[in-house]
């Protein structure tokens, strides 16, 4: 019995974690120039294609979590990618007050999608997945 609830729970984790991700990518398109000037802001080079690199990361890499499809590869190129969005974008070190609290908070939200990630990445994808059929 528990075998079976465990399988579902699996899937749902996963699938609830690959779609963080997916829709954060989506939502890079319709708000490109916001996204782009936020990264230019960090001081980041070559923009156009740094965001355009993260949207592929981000939809590739949470559909493959989602579908348990090279599922390992795709958890560990999210899981590169969260914590570059951790250091650059959520440096509350750098801050004070308020702003280091929220900043704060969003890097420690972070290190849990990590966990996650990581655990997906080293146990697999579980059952009802792509890679599982195979």
């Amino acid at each position: 019995m528990m075998h079976r609830v465990q399988r579902y729970f699996q899937v749902t984790g996963r699938g609830l974690l690959g779609l963080a991700y997916f829709v954060s990518g989506l939502r890079i398109i319709p708000e490109w120039d916001q996204t782009a000037a936020l990264l230019a802001d960090k001081g980041l080079p070559a923009v156009p294609h740094l965001l355009g690199i993260a949207a592929v990361v981000l939809l590739v890499g949470g559909l493959s979590v989602i579908v348990g499809y090279r599922t390992r590869w795709g958890a560990l190129a999210l899981a590169a990618f969260t914590v570059v969005a951790m250091v650059v974008f959520h440096d509350f070190w750098n801050m004070v007050g308020g702003e280091r609290h929220d900043h704060l908070m969003m890097f420690l939200a972070n290190v849990g999608l990590l966990g996650g990630l990581l655990i997906v990445a080293g146990f697999g994808p579980g059952s009802f997945s792509i890679d599982r059929s195979h």
